[in-house]
Formats: C-alpha cells, sequence, structure tokens
C-alpha cells in the first residue's frame, strides 16, 4: 500500500521498536507488533482526571513484514479511563491509573482508530497490570521497613504498637532507654528522620515513555515500506569486526556488557546528540553521589545522574558515559562510550549499551548491584532508535561479529546476535512539536496530610505483611518468579534491516527504520557482505 505521509526526513531515518509478524485482512492483528511513544501530557493519580485527554508521540513504530503501520512522528490519542488515588490509605494502599489509547494522528493530519494496550512504563517504579492500568508502588512495603520488625503470633500489643510506629529494633530501644511519651515522640521523629517516605502516588511527567501493543488498526489507514541500513566502508567493516568487544570490571572479570556500537563523529557531536535524545551524563561516584543514591533508593525517586560502576575496556575509562531514567534508581538505560581512533576530521567511538532492570545482592562482593537486561540487542536497538528520533543520525549500519556470536559470559546470561550497530552522527533537528506541562503541581502535601497517611499505611503493612506467615507466602512467590527468570529462553535477534525488500529512495526518507522482530527473526543481510562493496 502506498503511503500518503509526508514528513521531514531529518526525523524519520531510522525508526523501530519490537515488530511483530503478520496483519489479516480487515486490519487485524494476528501477532501484536509493540511500539514506544513519548508522552507529551502529564500523568498523575492525584491531579488525572477520568474522561482527560492525553497524547503522546511514537518514537519507535509498529512495524508489520516489513510494513510500518505507525511511523515516528505520529501522535498517539487516548484518555483516561480510571483513577484511584492513595490519599490517606484508609481505602487504597496503591494508586491505580487507567490509560486507553483509541486514536493515530499521522504526520500529514488524517486521523484513524487503533486498539492498544499497555504494556509497561519505561523505567519506572510503578509497574503495569495485567488489566493495563498503570500500578503504583507500596510505600511502606520497601526494604528499610523491616527494622520495624516482624512478628510471628499474634498479640493485644500490636495494634496500638504500630500505630505508634514503636515495632521492631525502634520499639526495643524505645523500652530500654525512655519507656515514657517524650521518648516514644524522639524515637518516632527520629524514624521518620532516618527512613524518609516515599510519594505512594503516580506523578508521570511528560517525556515519560510508554510501551503499548497494536491490537487492531483500520484497514484504511495508510502504510509504507520499512528501509534497510545503509552499506558500510569495507575497511571500516573489518577493523570493528576485529575490534575487542569484552570489557572488564575493577577485579577483571567480565560482565555481561560487550562493545555492541560505534559511532562517526566529534566530541561534540557525540554529546549533542545524546543530551538533545534525552540522555544526560552520570556522575562520578563520591560522597556527595552516595548519599543521592541512598535517598533516592529510601524515598522511591528517581536519580537521573547517579554513577555507574567503573567498567574498562582493554584497561582504558571511558571517555564519555550517559544514561537515561525515569522515577527509580534501580532502572535505567546507559551507555559507555571508548574513543577508538581518529576517522579523518571525525573520531571512530565504540560503546557498550546495557540496561539495568533491577537490584540484586553481588556475594562475591557484599554489595547490590544492578542487573540488565540480558538481552542486549534491544538496548542497542533503544539507542539508535533515540538519537533517530531526534534526528542526530545520518546513517545506519551494522557490522557481523562471528566472535561475539559463538561467545559466553560465564555466569552472566546474555543473548545477542553478536552484531555492532554503526551510527554516523550528524546534526540533530528535534522532532517536530513541542511538549506540552512537563509535570504536574509537584510540591510536598502538608507535612500533617505526609504523617497521617505514613502512619496509616505503615500500620496497615505491619499489621497484615510483617508476620511470619505472609513472608513464607512471599519466598514461595519469589522463589517461583526467580525460577522462571533463570529458565533458558529463546535468543532474541535485533533484526534492524529486512532482506529482499525493494525500496526507492523517496520510501526510504519515509520509513527507514530498525527492525527489531522478537517473534520471528528474519534472514539478514550483513552490511559488511564483500558482495556489497
Amino acid at each position: 500500500m502506498k503511503s500518503t505521509l509526508q514528513w521531514s526526513s531529518c526525523q524519520i531515518w531510522l525508526t523501530a521498536f519490537l515488530a511483530g509478524i503478520a496483519l489479516a485482512s480487515g486490519g487485524e492483528l494476528h501477532s501484536k507488533p509493540v511500539f514506544e511513544i513519548r508522552m507529551e501530557t502529564p500523568l498523575s493519580s492525584i491531579q488525572s482526571v477520568v474522561g482527560s485527554a492525553v497524547r503522546g508521540a511514537v518514537v519507535s513504530p509498529a512495524i508489520v513484514d516489513g510494513q510500518v503501520y505507525l511511523p515516528v512522528g505520529a501522535k498517539i490519542n487516548g484518555r483516561v479511563i480510571r483513577r484511584s488515588k492513595v490519599g490517606f490509605g484508609l481505602r487504597h494502599e496503591r494508586a491505580l491509573l487507567g490509560i486507553l489509547f483509541s486514536e493515530v494522528e499521522l504526520p500529514d493530519g488524517s486521523k484513524f482508530p487503533i486498539e492498544t494496550s499497555l504494556i509497561s512504563v519505561d523505567n519506572a517504579r510503578e509497574d503495569v497490570t495485567r488489566e493495563g492500568y498503570i500500578r503504583g508502588i507500596l510505600a511502606a512495603d520497601s526494604l528499610p521497613t523491616y527494622i520495624f520488625g516482624v512478628w510471628h503470633w499474634p498479640t493485644s500489643v500490636l495494634p496500638h504498637r504500630a500505630l505508634m510506629g514503636l515495632t521492631g529494633a525502634s520499639g526495643m530501644t524505645w523500652v530500654r532507654v525512655a519507656p515514657n511519651p517524650i521518648g516514644a515522640a524522639a524515637f518516632l521523629g527520629l524514624r521518620y528522620a532516618l527512613v524518609p517516605w516515599p510519594n505512594p502516588e503516580i506523578q508521570l511527567p511528560a517525556g515519560a515513555e510508554l510501551r503499548l501493543r497494536l491490537d487492531w488498526i483500520d484497514d484504511s489507514a495508510p502504510t509504507s515500506v520499512a528501509g534497510e541500513a545503509s552499506p558500510l566502508d569495507k575497511g571500516l567493516g573489518e577493523r570493528l569486526e576485529s575490534t575487542a568487544f569484552q570489557i572488564t570490571k575493577l577485579g577483571g572479570t567480565s560482565p555481561g556488557d560487550i562493545i555492541n556500537l560505534a559511532f562517526v563523529g566529534t566530541h561534540a557531536q557525540v554529546t549533542n546528540a545524546f543530551e538533545t535524545a534525552g540522555w544526560v551524563t552520570a556522575d562520578s561516584l563520591d560522597r556527595r553521589s552516595f548519599m543521592d543514591t541512598y535517598r533516592a533508593y529510601t524515598t522511591g525517586q528517581g536519580y537521573a545522574t547517579a554513577p555507574v560502576s567503573e567498567l574498562k575496556h582493554q584497561g582504558l575509562a571511558p571517555a564519555l558515559v550517559f544514561q537515561k531514567a525515569l522515577n527509580t534508581i534501580t532502572k535505567r538505560h546507559h551507555i559507555r562510550i571508548w574513543a577508538a581512533e581518529d576517522f579523518g576530521d571525525q573520531t571512530l567511538w565504540i560503546a557498550a549499551a546495557s540496561h539495568d532492570v533491577g537490584l540484586e545482592f553481588d556475594g562475591a562482593r557484599l554489595k547490590f548491584t544492578h542487573r540488565i537486561d540480558e538481552r542486549l540487542d534491544l538496548e542497542r536497538t533503544k539507542v539508535m532508535n533515540d538519537l533517530a528520533y531526534v534526528g542526530c543520525l545520518d546513517s545506519v549500519s551494522y557490522v557481523r561479529r562471528p566472535a561475539v556470536e559463538t561467545h559466553t559470559n560465564g555466569s552472566e546470561k546474555t543473548q545477542t546476535d553478536g552484531r555492532m550497530a554503526v551510527g554516523f552522527i550528524g546534526s540533530c533537528s528535534s522532532p517536530t512539536g513541542t511538549l506540552g506541562e512537563r509535570l504536574f503541581d509537584s510540591r510536598k502535601p502538608w507535612l500533617l496530610y505526609r504523617l497521617g497517611q505514613r502512619t496509616i499505611l505503615e500500620t496497615r503493612n505491619y499489621l497484615f505483611r510483617r508476620n511470619a506467615y505472609y513472608q513464607v507466602y512471599w519466598l514461595a512467590r519469589k522463589t517461583r518468579v526467580f525460577a522462571r527468570r533463570t529458565r533458558p529462553t529463546p535468543a532474541v535477534v535485533d533484526s534492524s534491516v529486512q532482506a529482499n525488500i525493494p525500496v526507492t529512495r523517496l520510501q526510504l526518507l519515509q520509513s527507514a527504520s530498525i527492525v527489531d522482530p522478537i517473534l520471528e527473526p528474519v534472514k539478514l543481510r550483513e552490511t559488511n557482505d564483500p558482495a556489497r562493496d
């Protein structure tokens, strides 16, 4: 189907995230492609109103069988269909927000009905329920609250001790040191000061990224052909193919991260490209950043510039480190970049990108560390999509590396097709349209309101979850989830080009894309194939 889309070529160069497999007649999808949008309106469990309009821009499109159904730059319109706030915590312990996206507005202004399902909010502390609602956190159910004790037998002192906050370590200390009302108030104030209280409400700013599944689209909606990656100079391809791909930790061991990206551009161009795409420079690890990390963890907030662990490539620390997070310290996209060699009046850079998706305890070093998504190719695609969305890439190529295809990282399980993405950085042009209001009113509620909310939620949590019976159930659930996560999974191939798709230059400018089909990898025609040079 010939596309009727007319968009600026600087915004379109490469566009895709996760593609599905096939379309049935009449717009019904057999296998649903997943795409990503960037919100232009903020979302809040306090201030969003049921029925209010929401809007987002497609960052990586929905592609099926080489056809782009939702192009980059298209607007996705929807409305709020459900909202539950925590308030004082008398009715709800979690906030809930339901969003329904039902219309796509293409760059030429035409509009078509669609059906979508919300999959996840990228790098958010919130999760998404099976019904597709954004669900807030249990503010009182965090690791620091274990110091308040776990009871194993019901007693008459449980309710009022819990309501006063005098349980566990604080309760035992109060009984031994100052068993009087003044001492109780002092210990309660000290506890509130040492263990900050996270805001249990959902507050997502404009710019938050959501992953959606396209379930149905009107069959009259136009499509365009997804383009291929650009050919790569044979000499450059051979140099990158022979580049060492492993990086090391301080102790000399190899992490799951590998060199999976390369860029050609000046230092200023690379820095400007990532900053324009919404990535920020990581802080160095010092006393201040350590305290900021602790504060972010205990309050359930984000730390956009949190330091990253020191990894080296052939003994050298990275020259640049960028990351992208939202509202949690436990999840973030991050990339480490090294200068490889001069490339004319520019520089050839190599990089390792991975996605932190949670925290785990490192028994060897006796500390908590981030756990990365083992599907490294998805992060490779994420980086390229973000740079392409703001028009910072002139072209993209891929290098096949047979040595990486057969490589394993010991105990760190990773999946990759072994290829390296090569991006040629140009001048950036931000997407059309301006973001709406960045944030809702972020002023903190009154102190008495926050104290009342915390007292009620902590009391509920202590009585119903901080007991031996619930903890056994919780441990069994976590063990089952962990067992599922450690099972072998099919390899994920980041098929960023599709073979044998004839495209004209006009179609390439309109729909050039990185395709990342998780469900059905396609046969690739590598860009460093001698037959193409």
